[in-house]
């Protein structure tokens, strides 16, 4: 038994002239009817632009489809299919005489993620999607339903494993116009949504699936990346809508999470009749397997228009289900530019905004340091991944602090859990091992990093999935031989151990030991 979503995307349903799907709705439900299984559970999701202009007399059109769409699926598998909504740009009424497009206008430019509205602003933005919230109180009375109504909400639904239905409205700051690149959807909300319903880990029976109808290119850049990283730490499928265009990919991180997207494409063009088009998705969880099928018109009945898109999926979110949750106070430091810099699209820049990594050039320290080749910017990530074992050395305002920050951010990104030390790396005096004091000073980092109870966690990490980089390493002061005492119990307990220092720390550590004796000869070498 499978699990068939069929996805329906921007109906632009309207009350002025004819809608051209009413006299395909038959051939419509045959197609769905072609790929539902009589014994399958299935689930019909809308991805936003439910009508045309937002107004209430659409939305009677909007009932009189759901209900024909649920009496046909129902009478084929004899169950009782879920309806799950989010509104689109379209599904604002703009033509109430109560609308101020200049008020809205004013009070959308003046709302950031650092000054959200308040909630009578929010009230205010929302007003125009009155007629969609009551199509939403009425056609509950026909169908089974979840929607959106406000910002976002969840919804379980129990079918062979438990679904559980993320639903974002991300139209908030919707203007008759439309910008990409320009709004914002609340982050700590959202967060705060996904971690009280998220999944247990332990549980690999539940589905994450999100509902938005804007995809991420339409939020500012810096929103757009951190909304792409929480969705994609907790949920397994998302659809969009709005973009017209019927896709279905894949996202990867390293072989260890994935994530599916499904983009909507138009059911119905207002300017182009014979453009039309639906996704079907069919889900085997016994078999941890997909099928995503697009269904267009060809003038004379909906057939298939791509080859079923199929694959073999990981559950998602495996390391990032798992990872070590970052205190807020540290996550905005790593992003501190140290400077002021302003761009018109993004009101506060940060690090990962403006930040490329500077091109390493590799030395021989067995042949004088001598240069053998070029790591380019793109490469440097990748480098350390492979070599494990790095010393970057470089002049002072060279931006060395600037890059241990982005490395930090970037290997965690990879699904490695990376603690990041600095001059302030303290290690206490006393008569305790030398091995035990620096598992103290680790466990002391880590606590400053992560959230509460996150030391038990970090240590049960995978060795290999743990990474450690030492920013001003020539600062480093814990008594005779301590730096080399350091690195060599890095070395046994960190996958990954980045070197960061001035250049001339290098020479004085090599001359201070042999070959056999010092560490850092094992290590790989780079000048920035």
């Amino acid at each position: 038994m499978a699990l068939t979503i069929i996805h329906l995307s921007d109906l632009h349903l309207s009350d002025e002239g004819e809608n051209s799907l009413a006299p395909r709705e038959a051939l419509l439900c045959g197609a769905i009817r072609s790929v539902v299984d009589a014994q399958d559970d299935c689930a019909v999701i809308f991805t936003g632009d439910i009508t045309n202009r937002g107004k209430a007399e659409e939305y009677v059109s909007a009932i009189n489809f759901v209900s024909m769409l649920k009496r046909e699926i129902q009478d084929h598998t004899h169950k009782d299919p879920p309806f799950l909504f989010v509104p689109g740009n379209h599904d604002h009424d703009f033509s109430n005489p109560a609308y101020d497009k200049q008020m809205r206008k004013l009070l959308v430019e003046n709302s950031t993620p650092i000054k959200p509205p308040t909630p009578r602003i929010h009230g205010i933005l929302l007003e125009t999607q009155e007629p969609y919230r009551e199509f939403i109180k009425n056609i509950s009375s026909v169908a089974t339903v979840a929607a959106v109504t406000d910002l976002l909400g969840c919804h379980a639904v129990k079918f062979g494993e438990l679904t559980k239905f993320f639903l974002l409205n991300t139209t908030r700051f919707t203007e008759e116009h439309e910008t990409a690149g320009t709004s914002w959807f609340p982050l700590d909300a959202l967060s705060d949504l996904l971690k009280e319903n998220g999944n247990n880990t332990s549980d690999k029976n539940i589905l994450n699936v999100c509902l938005l109808h804007h995809p991420y290119n339409w939020y500012c850049p810096d929103n757009a990346k951190n909304l792409r990283k929480l969705l994609e730490s907790h949920c397994d499928i998302l659809f969009t809508g709005h973009e017209h265009v019927a896709d279905a990919f894949i996202h990867s991180r390293k072989n260890t999470e994935q994530n599916l997207y499904v983009e909507g494409g138009i059911l119905q063009d207002r300017d182009n009749a014979d453009n039309s088009t639906f996704n079907v998705i069919k889900i085997d969880s016994i078999n941890q397997s997909f099928s995503c099928t697009t269904f267009s018109w060809d003038g004379t009945l909906y057939d298939q228009s791509t080859e079923p898109y199929e694959h073999k999926y990981l559950r998602l979110r495996q390391a990032l289900q798992n990872e070590l949750e970052l205190k807020n106070e540290w996550e905005n430091s790593l992003q501190e530019i140290g400077m002021d810099f302003r761009h018109k699209r993004c009101k506060q820049l940060k690090l990962s905004d403006i930040y490329v990594f500077p091109d390493l050039q590799k030395l021989d320290v067995r042949k004088a340091c001598s240069p053998k080749g070029i790591i380019r910017d793109s490469n440097v990530v990748g480098f350390i991944q492979e070599k494990k074992r790095l010393f970057i050395a470089g002049a002072e305002k060279m931006g060395k602090t600037s890059m241990a920050k982005q490395l930090f951010k970037s290997l965690r990104e990879a699904g490695i859990a990376p603690i990041l030390l600095d001059k302030n790396f303290n290690i206490a005096r006393g008569g305790v091992k030398v091995t035990d004091k620096i598992k103290l000073a680790i466990e002391n980092v880590v606590e400053h990093i992560y959230s509460k109870g996150s030391v038990t966690r970090f240590w049960q990490t995978k060795i290999s999935e743990r990474a450690v980089i030492i920013d001003d390493y020539q600062e480093i002061r814990i008594g005779d031989g301590g730096r080399d005492k350091l690195v060599r119990w890095l070395d046994d307990n960190f996958g990954i151990v980045v070197l960061i220092s001035l250049p001339g720390i290098r020479m004085t550590e090599f001359l201070q030991r042999r070959e056999s004796e010092a560490i850092l000869w094992t290590f790989e070498h780079t000048d920035i």
